[in-house]
């Protein structure tokens, strides 16, 4: 993604935003009734009325991505045409890649705290760093993956626990590991002689007499 870590000498990031309790920034377009913890001390048969979109109705997801899309447009924003998580900013050059509530974001410094100032405004954040040449975080975690800052550019890498979990579902964890697939030569006095001339087939009894 920074395959230009330098533009109009600026050093570009990227920044990674969480946004906290995501699905109740959006607001239902139905009635939506709720049975009410019994911790309230209400009557059982009282129900509750959503006001705010929960996790776990069905169109809590459709509602958030109209509500930041809405946001994001507001500000200048443009969405993409091949996919609609993505964004881009023509003025300010930020690309903003969105997955549920991850929000991650390619530009300038500059550029960078107006828009995270921005989402503030209507969303509560969890800043959790920048990743670029400079940078004091060098690796971040996003949707289980690591994305690192090495010395010829970025690298992702999948998540090193879905190893672990396939060796253990393999059941080979006590297993030795090796350079590449394949078996040793075998030893050659270990291999059994090649028997010559056998009868194709075998006499198991003799044959009943005639009657």
């Amino acid at each position: 993604m920074i395959d230009k870590p330098i533009i109009d000498g600026k050093k570009m990031r990227l920044s990674f935003v969480d946004i906290k309790k995501a699905y109740f920034n959006g607001i239902p377009k139905r009635n939506v009734l709720m049975r009410l913890p019994k911790e309230l001390g209400l009557p059982s048969d009282k129900l509750g009325l959503q006001v705010r979109c929960v996790y776990g109705t069905r169109d809590a997801g459709a509602i958030w991505e109209e509500t930041y899309r809405s946001v994001l447009e507001q500000a200048g924003f443009q969405c993409g045409t091949s996919s609609p998580c993505v964004f881009w900013h023509k003025e300010r050059d930020l690309t903003c890649v969105i997955h549920g509530d991850d929000f991650t974001t390619l530009g300038n410094d500059e550029n960078l705290d107006w828009y995270e100032a921005m989402l503030a405004r209507s969303f509560e954040l969890k800043i959790r760093g920048r990743l670029g040449v400079g940078c004091e975080m060098k690796e971040i975690r996003i949707l289980n993956r690591i994305c690192r800052i090495v010395d010829d550019g970025l690298e992702y890498e999948a998540d090193p626990r879905h190893v672990e979990l396939l060796v253990g579902c393999l059941g080979i964890t006590n297993a030795s590991s090796v350079n590449r697939p394949g078996l040793k030569p075998p030893d050659p006095s270990a291999e059994i002689p090649e028997k010559v001339n056998e009868p194709a087939t075998t006499v198991v009894g003799a044959a009943p007499p005639d009657v």
